[in-house]
């Protein structure tokens, strides 16, 4: 036996690069999970969170607000002319909307774009550019004092805004 070993060169020993290949196998997965967890940090949400042992808690302020006065938008898409019109049916007093598009998984994706009243109920933007995914869109006025959300999905072009709470209360 010893005689055949001495024969074989050390790169045609199976065993040499099974254990070569093992421990290089396990580098490569290492530096591929810490590329794919360091690439993007990022909360669905972008909301103030505070966090205590397991426990996190967020202000859910704005949304009461926005349930109490019985807040309500429709949100149109018009993908062909790059546009999007909001129309509320009590804006309260609000001069300039602001509208985020929040990506679900990717940060960078996200959009914020203000709107400008055209009429009494009625506001519109450009449409800010975006990719395919699923967004969660949040509408408040300048001074935050209530929120609207709704999730807009690939190919959605109507969207009903409502109070993050509207479904806990009936």
């Amino acid at each position: 036996m010893t005689e055949r070993l001495r024969g074989l060169s050390w790169y045609r020993a199976p065993m040499l690069w099974l254990a070569l290949a093992l421990p290089a196998c396990t580098v490569v997965a290492g530096l591929i999970t810490y590329s794919i967890a360091a690439g993007e940090v990022s909360d669905a949400e972008p909301d103030v969170v505070r966090r205590v042992a397991q426990v996190q808690t967020t202000d859910l302020e704005q949304d009461e607000s926005a349930l109490r006065m019985g807040l309500s938008a429709e949100l149109r898409i018009d993908a062909a002319h790059d546009r999007l019109s909001l129309h509320m049916a009590e804006p309260q007093g609000a001069q300039s909307l602001q509208l985020s598009f929040i990506h679900r998984t990717r940060a960078r994706l996200d959009r914020t774009i203000w709107l400008q009243g055209d009429t009494a109920q009625g506001w519109s933007a450009r449409l800010p550019p975006h990719r395919r995914g699923e967004y969660t869109v949040s509408l408040r006025p300048a001074d935050a004092r209530w929120r609207l959300v709704g999730t807009l999905g690939p190919g959605t072009r109507q969207l009903r805004l409502r109070p993050l709470l509207a479904d806990a209360h009936g």
